[in-house]
C-alpha cells in the first residue's frame, strides 16, 4: 500500500452507484519528467451530453524532459504560463463528481495512476470492448472509435485531443449500454468478425441461428478462458433444465466437466444441479471458495425485473461480490440493459486498485 500512500480519494464518502448514476468521460494527457515518470499536463472531463464541463493544461511538479506531442499534443508554448498544478486538479475532481459518479474511458487505470487518486466506480472501453478474443490484448480507442462509432480520431498530427478522446470513451459506453453486454466483445462472443461483433445480420432466422451460436461459443469460451491455468476451476449451479443446457455445450468442448458428487482435482468444471433457489444459493456458499469462478443461476419471477424491483433483486443475488447472470425460462436479458450500466462496472472492477469505498450510511 506504500506505493499508492500519496493517493487520495475521488470523495470522502461515496454512495452505492445505481443505473442512474450519472457517467462522466475522463481523458487525460501526459508528459515525460525528469522524474522518469509520466506526468500529468491536460484532463478533459465530459457529461453524457458530450459537453465538456472540465479541461485544463496542468503545469507538471518536475521539469518535462519530452513532450510527446505526437501523442499528448502538449508542447512547451501551451504550458508556458499555466499555473494550474495536480494538486489544483484533485481539488477540483472531489468537488466536481457527485458521491455515486461512474467515470468512463480508455484504459482509465493509466488516468488515475497519473492523477494519484482512486474511485470505486468506472467503465473501461477497453475492458468492454474486444476486437482480439484476447482479454490481455486490448484494442485502441481509435480503432474502436473507427469500427463502432465510424468516426476518425487521434489522427492529427498536432497529436492527441484529450477533449476529443473522452467524448469517444462516452459515445462508446453509450452505445454499449444501448445494445447487450456481450456487444463488440469478441471474448464473450468467441467470433472476431464485425459484423457478429456489431450483430448486423439480415433477417430474423440468421439473428436466432447467431443467437445460438453466442451462446454455444459464450459458454465455452469464458470456461476456457478462466481454467487454461493448471489447478484453476469453475462451477456451474443451477436446476435440471440449465445443467442440461450447459452439457449440450461443455460435454463436446475440451473442457474436463464433472458432476457435483463425482468432482476431482484434475477437473475443470463442476456441475452442480439444485432443487430450488434456496439449495442453489445454499450450495454456492459452500463450494464458493474452492473454485476461481463460480456461476449461480436462480430463477426468478417477472415481477423481480420490473425496475422499482431490479436493484433489490440484485442485491440479494450478489452476496459473494462476483457477476451472478440470472436464469428464466420466460425472461430476456433484454429486460435487464436498463441495468447493463451495472453490470459493465463489475466486468471492470478489476481494473481498479482493490479496496472497499466508504458508502454513504443513506
Amino acid at each position: 500500500m506504500l506505493l499508492y500512500g500519496s493517493y487520495i480519494l475521488t470523495k470522502d464518502v461515496y454512495k452505492e452507484a445505481t443505473s442512474t448514476s450519472p457517467m462522466f468521460g475522463l481523458d487525460c494527457e501526459m508528459c515525460l519528467t525528469t522524474s522518469g515518470n509520466l506526468e500529468l499536463t491536460r484532463i478533459s472531463i465530459v457529461d453524457e451530453s458530450m459537453n465538456v464541463i472540465y479541461d485544463s493544461l496542468v503545469k507538471p511538479e518536475n521539469t518535462i524532459t519530452n513532450y510527446l506531442t505526437r501523442y499528448s499534443g502538449i508542447t512547451e508554448d501551451m504550458l508556458n504560463d499555466v499555473t494550474v498544478t495536480l494538486h489544483d486538479v484533485q481539488q477540483t475532481l472531489r468537488s466536481l463528481l457527485p458521491p455515486d459518479a461512474i467515470l468512463v474511458g480508455q484504459s482509465l487505470n493509466s488516468d488515475l495512476h497519473t492523477l494519484k487518486m482512486m474511485h470505486p466506480y468506472i467503465i473501461d472501453t477497453s475492458v468492454i470492448f474486444n476486437l482480439t478474443g484476447d482479454r490481455y490484448r486490448k484494442t485502441k480507442l481509435q480503432i474502436l472509435a473507427r469500427e463502432f462509432l465510424e468516426e476518425s480520431i487521434q489522427d492529427s498530427k498536432a497529436g492527441h485531443c484529450s477533449t476529443e478522446d473522452s467524448k469517444a470513451s462516452m459515445k462508446l459506453v453509450k452505445l454499449k449500454l444501448s445494445n447487450s453486454v456481450d456487444y463488440g466483445d469478441a471474448v464473450l462472443l468467441g467470433d472476431r468478425s464485425m459484423k457478429v461483433l456489431k450483430m448486423e445480420t439480415d433477417n430474423e432466422k440468421t439473428k436466432r441461428a447467431l443467437q445460438k451460436t453466442e451462446i454455444k461459443k459464450y459458454a465455452t469460451s469464458i470456461f476456457s478462458h478462466i481454467t487454461k491455468n493448471k489447478g484453476t476451476t469453475a462451477a456451474i449451479v443451477g436446476n435440471d433444465e440449465v445443467m442440461s443446457e450447459y452439457s449440450k455445450y461443455l460435454t463436446n468442448s475440451s473442457l474436463n466437466v464433472m458432476d457435483d458428487e463425482s468432482f476431482a482435482k484434475d477437473d475443470q468444471v463442476r456441475l452442480v444441479i439444485a432443487d430450488n433457489n434456496k439449495h442453489a444459493v445454499d450450495r454456492t456458499s459452500e463450494i464458493v471458495l474452492e473454485h476461481a469462478f463460480v456461476l449461480c443461476h436462480v430463477k426468478l419471477k417477472e415481477e423481480q425485473l420490473k425496475d422499482e424491483q431490479i436493484e433489490e433483486t440484485f442485491r440479494t443475488l450478489l452476496p459473494f461480490g462476483v457477476l451472478n447472470f440470472i436464469n428464466s425460462r420466460d425472461l430476456d436479458l433484454n429486460h435487464c440493459h436498463r441495468n447493463l450500466k451495472i453490470l459493465l462496472l463489475k466486468l471492470c472492477i478489476h481494473q481498479q486498485l482493490h479496496w472497499t469505498p466508504p458508502l454513504h450510511p443513506h
